[in-house]
């Protein structure tokens, strides 16, 4: 996930709890590294289910008005 100075530590802690599965101590520490360092590694997956888990933060943040990008890199 990327900063954009716009999307509320919530919003990232939330989206990053409900599609990544990550629990309320790693959602904070990845939404602190996307706020201090650009960008936040939300985990490793196939490429499918990247591009999936992806889409969906970028819809979800759409519908409440946030410009969160998510980006998927092959490792």
């Amino acid at each position: 996930m990327l900063n954009d100075d716009y999307t509320s530590w919530d919003f990232c802690l939330r989206i990053i709890i409900s599609v990544f599965h990550k629990t309320i101590e790693e959602a904070d520490a990845i939404t602190n590294d996307i706020h201090t360092k650009g960008k936040g590694l939300c985990g490793i997956y196939l490429y499918e289910v990247a591009e999936t888990k992806a889409s969906i933060v970028e819809k979800q943040a759409r519908s409440e008005g946030f410009p969160m990008r998510c980006s998927i890199e092959e490792v």
